[in-house]
């Protein structure tokens, strides 16, 4: 059986507050993590974030200060659309902390089977048509697009955490 990786009292910041990134956030806290939630967006464009931090998530927007980089995480969950020359991401690689995106953390905190999907072209026909096959005739559990469409692929984790935990 895989071993699920453990994120209690972990320091972690997650990049980005789009769609994954404040999922991670949510499924990180459920977990025991202490997480910072970092967007270069202003707060007043992200109310979304009312509720995260109502979790006792920490938010930072409106860019990436110097604190926040200065600071010590035992791992940062990077949305793929954040480039590797942010300052935070660069700052993360001179100390070698881990950086791993939310596809990553989903892996990292289920033992369901995962396909992934890459490419430049077809991919969300091909997940499309692997999520039909796959759910066809199916008896037990179900399967899910997760990712670029569908839900966040930590969202799919978290559903079956919450299953095999009860």
């Amino acid at each position: 059986m895989k071993m699920i990786e453990d994120y209690k009292q972990k320091h972690v910041l997650v990049l980005g507050a789009g769609k994954s990134g404040t999922n991670a956030a949510k499924v990180l806290r459920e977990l025991g993590a202490i997480v910072t939630l970092n967007d270069s967006k202003p707060r007043t464009e992200l109310p979304e974030l009312d509720e995260i931090e109502e979790l006792g998530i920490e938010t930072v927007t409106g860019g990436h200060p110097a604190d926040l980089i200065a600071r010590a995480f035992d791992v940062i969950v990077k949305n793929p659309g954040i480039n590797y020359e942010n300052p935070v991401v660069v700052a993360a690689e001179s100390k070698s902390t881990p950086i791993i995106t939310e596809v990553e953390l989903a892996a990292k905190i289920t033992d369901a089977e995962i396909i992934g999907v890459t490419g430049s072209n077809g991919k969300t026909t091909t997940v499309t048509m692997i999520t039909d096959i796959l759910n066809q005739n199916r008896e037990k559990g179900r399967a899910y697009a997760a990712g670029n469409i569908g839900i966040s692929a930590t969202a799919v984790a978290q559903k079956r955490l919450r299953t095999t935990q009860l």
